[in-house]
């Protein structure tokens, strides 16, 4: 059985250009009529094997790479109560080794390249996906086979309990993250008991711990079977080739029983429950969340449309009321989460600080009951349908990950029977009337809140032959990662242009780099950078706030703002139609800020919300602390990494002080423009002498970053956490800065240290004994020394000998234990055979020049980078380790320390002390 699409793309005229909010919203409703006529075709051919497996293939040859996605339709609601958990459970035992590749997963993928590599469990479906060179497809498929097809003879106790142990720690990961607890008490207040959504797809503690082997063999025997799966095969390939590979490696497998599916239970609740809890939060949340209609349903689309005009951007009623208007709440969420045999619909908002939460649900349901009432307007609608068609492009510019094209297909044959189905999605969307949204949400979303929150048997037979399991297919050698040749040029006022040619996309992203970040805030004044970025979006001479977000909408763009170390970064991702109103706003925005007071009120609030969330969340806690802790208190890069500041400079921050900074760093001299994407530099230049040509300034002088101080006695820095059910455990450094001799050996080294999923830390604390869901090392890149980082979130009744462990993994990274052959090896693989697939959509490639830009790198860095990767030898790594100083390091543990306080200070690492989220001490428990 064979079907086959071929692919067609049309565009509307890119000479057709919109000024300023007025003209886009008067060429809207024309736009919305031509969505379906815009939206591109993907070409794929499916058939079904003679064991049932489902195979799709489509071609997309821009990139050398092959995204290889295969989804089981099983999920957490084909389990029963008191054997929750297993589908997830299952999905990680699915990555460690199967009877012929008895080896980690992410160790076998690494070796070829691979990128993107994961597996997701819902309540509906477990997928597993990777992009690969296009030369490591074959392995890939014959890897893939193996767990499908040869798995149990590889599964014993010790793999259980290890992945147990991991999924047990994930889970304590996300009840550790703020608001974690509403998500443990909503799923079985929402459902009837019995319900197969009543019950979290991680599961409970309880029935994780008491899963056997027989329980997890009998899981992979009933939903494990070839009929049960579809195959994507999408990228660099030839379709005919694609399936004579799928059959050779997968037509031996069998096909499985078949599969008993729920089937629609929307389970429609009637009244208003009310639950409250307490956490460790500093801001009151009201979550409101209704049953709606399960996924593909003509209202499900309807809700997505609603959702998106109550709180997507800073344009929607929610945020505009709550946030802004009223100035009562932080932030507003609200999204249609459409699953198999029902749906939810959520809406939440945080109180503002001093802020009674009773007032901030009254206006949300005002809000509500406005949108009930009267629906969107033509404009709301017709700007939310533009922002679905341009998430849709950026979406399937990539082949493989989360959203890419292999997972819209393996997503719409399994739930909707067609690798096309998504189109349904797409038209509906396209068609929907402002009475429509109306009339769906008033069925669904007026009455039943919870607030806090089978066919017949197809005849299938195994092929007689199979793929030989005696050793895997070889790996052909990985095809040159081509970074783009960059055009350069410098307009008369100092303005530097730099573009990355990129052809096959729709999408072109501007990047305005300002050398100006968190770390030009004037002595005494952090926070300020970040609060000027913030704005920049919050009004101009001629555009208000409402009137920027609502452009940007109708552009189908996206807008950002970055306050890095040493840049600002502003971000304009634009459909490549719409190239001159894009950059016309761009310009605005950057050189005319005017930094009104009412949107300066609304986010000085939110910036110091923000604040207050990171004094008690975690990892924001070490980002407060950890840059001073290293730079030493004065240094321009000891403020904290979140970039948000002190509360009460934020507090008293005066437009003049924004203005002031605004006119000082953002200056033309001072700028790059990084374009990327499929234009020219001739065409290009002119649009950006209309829009920046004027804009005036001499360089700023930048004062030389001095060099951090290198310790010589270590240290054990200790913050309170009261009542956290994991501890984050870090070792800290500075390192050499980026672009240096060492730069290389020293990427090389942190990969071997903790740079992958294969490394020494991860190895250590989530694979041996599994006392984390995941270890690691970073290098953080600024101007001049950078910061090294090594440590992970770990279960409270293991941290002391956790950060005993990253201890013992730092001495011998520094010399007691080199790094081996294999661990170079693979370490060089990493970062070498994952270019093809690392430069695949545009905002990557931007990424990646912007680098270039920020450290001063020459514009043919990446030229050539594989193969200086490759040259590393082991002298090498043995002189960048030196840069490691054991002797000098900075523990830090975040954590309940009437629990782990004694047993950390007896480690005697180092002098201990407790210090607060400024960095100033508190004195001993």
């Amino acid at each position: 059985m064979s079907h086959a699409r071929t692919s067609k793309t049309r565009r509307v005229a890119a000479g057709v250009l919109f000024v300023g909010v007025a003209g886009v919203l008067a060429a809207l409703s024309t736009a919305a009529n031509a969505q379906d006529a815009e939206l591109p075709e993907i070409a794929y051919t499916k058939r079904v094997l003679d064991n049932g497996l489902t195979v799709i293939v489509h071609e997309d040859h821009k990139a050398p790479v092959v995204g290889v996605n295969i989804w089981y339709h099983v999920g957490s609601k084909n389990e029963l109560p008191g054997r929750t958990g297993f589908a997830h459970l299952f999905e990680h035992l699915m990555f460690n080794g199967s009877e012929n590749a008895d080896d980690d997963w992410f160790v076998a993928t690494a070796a070829m390249g691979a990128t993107d590599v994961n597996g997701t469990t819902s309540q509906d479906r477990t997928n597993y996906f990777q992009t690969v060179p296009k030369g490591a497809l074959d392995r890939t498929l014959w890897l893939e086979s193996d767990r499908m097809g040869h798995l149990l003879g590889a599964i014993d106790q010790g793999k259980l309990d290890e992945q147990r142990g991991v999924v047990q720690n994930e889970k304590r990961q996300g009840e550790n993250n703020p608001y974690g607890g509403v998500w443990q008490v909503m799923q079985p207040l929402l459902y009837p008991v019995g319900h197969p959504y009543s019950w979290r797809v991680i599961g409970s503690m309880d029935d994780l711990n008491a899963a056997t082997l027989d329980d997890v063999r009998a899981w992979f025997r009933a939903y494990y079977g070839a009929a049960n799966a579809v195959l994507v095969i999408c990228g660099d390939v030839e379709t005919e080739q694609a399936f004579e590979k799928a059959a050779h490696y997968f037509g031996d497998i069998a096909p499985g029983p078949p599969v008993t599916r729920p089937e629609s239970w929307v389970a429609k609740r009637r009244g208003t429950q009310r639950i409250s809890i307490e956490e460790h939060v500093p801001q009151a949340r009201i979550h409101y969340v209704w049953n709606t209609p399960e996924r593909g349903a003509d209202d499900s689309r309807m809700l997505e449309l609603a959702a998106n005009v109550l709180a997507r951007g800073e344009s929607s009623r929610l945020y505009k009321r709550l946030v802004k208007t009223d100035a009562i709440a932080t932030d507003v969420v609200a999204f249609q989460d459409a699953a198999e045999i029902g749906g939810a619909f959520h809406v939440w908002a945080t109180a503002a600080d001093g802020i009674q939460i009773a007032d901030v649900e009254t206006a949300l349901r005002e809000e509500l009951a406005r949108l009930l009432e009267t629906g969107p307007t033509d404009a709301e609608l017709q700007i939310e349908k533009i922002q679905v068609r341009a998430s849709f492009l950026r979406r399937i510019e990539r082949v493989g990950f989360f959203g890419g094209k292999a997972n819209l297909l393996a997503s719409s044959e399994v739930f909707g029977g067609s690798p096309d189905a998504w189109r349904e999605r797409m038209c509906a969307i396209a068609a929907a009337t402002p009475e429509a949204v109306r009339q769906a949400a008033q069925r669904w979303l007026s009455d039943g809140a919870l607030v806090v929150e089978t066919q017949p048997i197809a005849s299938h037979t195994t092929a007689a032959t199979g793929a030989p399991r005696d050793a895997p297919p070889a790996v052909e050698s990985a095809p040159a990662a081509l970074f783009p040749k960059l055009e350069r040029t410098t307009l008369t006022n100092g303005l530097t242009v730099l573009i990355a040619p990129r052809t096959g996309t729709d999408i072109l992203q501007f990047d305005v780099v300002v050398r100006g970040g968190r770390a030009a805030d004037p002595t005494n004044e952090t926070g300020t950078a970040y609060l000027v970025g913030s704005l920049l979006r919050a009004g101009t001479a001629t555009r208000s706030a409402s009137e920027i977000s609502t452009e940007v909408d109708a552009l189908g763009a996206q807008l950002s703002i970055a306050t890095e170390v040493d840049t600002t970064r502003i971000t304009f991702s634009a459909l490549r139609e719409s190239v001159a109103p894009s950059l016309a706003l761009l310009a605005d925005v950057v050189l005319h800020p005017n930094f009104p007071a009412n949107e300066l009120e609304v986010r000085r609030r939110s910036q110091i919300a923000a604040i207050a969330q990171e004094r008690v969340a975690g990892w924001p806690m070490l980002n407060r602390v950890l840059p001073l802790l290293l730079f030493g208190s004065g240094h321009p890069h000891s403020v904290p990494s979140t970039g948000t500041g002190n509360p009460d400079v934020v507090a008293r921050l005066s437009q003049a002080d924004l203005r002031a900074f605004h006119a000082r760093w953002f200056r033309p001299a001072n700028t790059t423009l990084v374009v990327t994407g499929d234009v020219a530099l001739a065409d290009l230049l002119p649009l950006v002498e209309e829009g920046f040509g004027e804009w005036g300034g001499a360089a700023t002088e930048r004062a030389e970053i001095a060099t951090g101080p290198i310790a010589t006695s270590t240290r054990v820095i200790l913050l309170d956490r009261p009542g956290a059910p994991q501890s984050i455990v870090v070792a800290a450094q500075l390192a050499p800065p980026r672009g240096g001799a060492d730069e290389l050996p020293f990427l090389v080294l942190n990969g071997v240290l903790g740079g992958g999923f294969v490394s020494r830390l991860n190895m250590n604390l989530r694979a041996d004994k599994h006392w984390s869901y995941g270890a690691r090392s970073m290098l953080f890149d600024m101007d001049g020394q950078r910061i090294l980082s090594a440590g992970a979130s770990v279960q409270t009744d293991k941290t002391a000998e956790s950060l005993l462990e990253i201890h013992r993994e730092m001495l011998a990274i520094a010399g007691e234990r080199p790094p081996t052959a294999a661990e170079i090896a693979t370490a060089k693989s990493t970062l070498t055979l994952t270019l093809p697939g690392r430069w695949e959509t545009t905002g990557a490639v931007a990424n990646s020049v912007v680098d270039i830009v920020t450290f001063g790198l020459a514009d043919t860095y990446f030229d050539g980078y594989a193969e200086r990767v490759l040259a590393v030898s082991e002298a090498d790594l043995v002189n960048a380790a030196k840069a490691i100083h054991p002797e000098g390091l900075v523990y830090v543990v975040i954590g309940d320390l009437s629990v782990v306080e004694e047993s950390v200070r007896a480690l005697e690492l180092g002098d201990a002390a407790i210090i607060d989220t400024n960095g100033a001490p508190v004195g001993s428990r």
